[in-house]
């Protein structure tokens, strides 16, 4: 796969019914021309708006990544991506939108970000951030997002029947990203895996039913626990 700058159109559920291709965005956050980011897939492909911070999976014959000429669909104008500029351009965009507690597809961001070689930003709530202060630790490039109504959930952990795990399992690897001293955002699990927030939510109940791990959920942000004395990681002998 590659990312490529594309110069797509936007015609909305309504403008798409009169064109003769056939679109798969109907609610964008805007009609008309505007530049948006894509990562290129064999037959799909992942299509951003920078402007928005919102994306979508459509089909590489999608009319938002063709054009028509001469009665013929060929693919839309595409440019180099400067990768600095949109790193840079990404990035402040994000600590905007984090800053204002507003709601935004961080995960096909991170996507992009990950793509461009960037670091993906770590977005807490600010209690997660406060913790970490208190403990001294080092909270440069985590962005405080202002919570709505956040609402403290998650599992007690089960003693009676805790179990470890392979710590290179698909649910000891998401166990693990959050066993931390703080809160870990789960956009980034789901980025760093290629997981949606389902499955990495599955994955800790899991954990919880079946080996008596325990987690507390607090907006988007999660600390996996294990009881008292325990220890997390089956053994390898082979290591």
């Amino acid at each position: 796969m590659n990312i490529d700058l594309v110069k797509v159109y936007y015609p909305g559920a309504a403008g798409a019914k009169l064109l003769p291709q056939r679109y798969a965005i109907l609610q964008p956050e805007s009609n008309g021309y505007a530049h948006a980011l894509v990562i290129r897939g064999e037959k799909r492909s992942m299509l951003f708006d920078p402007f928005n911070f919102k994306g979508w999976e459509v089909t590489n014959t999608c009319g938002e990544l063709n054009i028509m000429r001469n009665g013929r669909q060929e693919p839309a104008p595409s440019t180099e991506v400067d990768i600095e500029f949109w790193k840079k351009f990404l990035l402040d965009k994000w600590h905007y939108y984090a800053s204002l507690g507003m709601q935004k597809d961080w995960v096909r961001a991170s996507m992009v970000l990950k793509k461009l070689g960037a670091e993906v930003p770590k977005v807490m709530t600010t209690d997660a951030i406060a913790a970490m202060e208190a403990n001294g630790e080092d909270i440069t490039g985590i962005i405080a997002q202002k919570p709505k109504k956040v609402r403290s959930a998650g599992k007690d952990t089960k003693p009676e029947i805790f179990k470890q795990l392979k710590r290179d399992s698909k649910r000891g690897k998401v166990c693990d990203f959050f066993l931390q001293d703080t809160p870990q955002p789960i956009v980034e699990c789901m980025s760093k895996f290629d997981m949606s927030r389902s499955n990495v939510l599955s994955h800790l109940s899991c954990a919880n039913r079946d080996q008596g791990w325990g987690y507390e959920l607090t907006g988007d942000c999660v600390k996996v626990i294990i009881p008292e004395g325990e220890e997390a990681w089956v053994f390898d002998v082979l290591n």
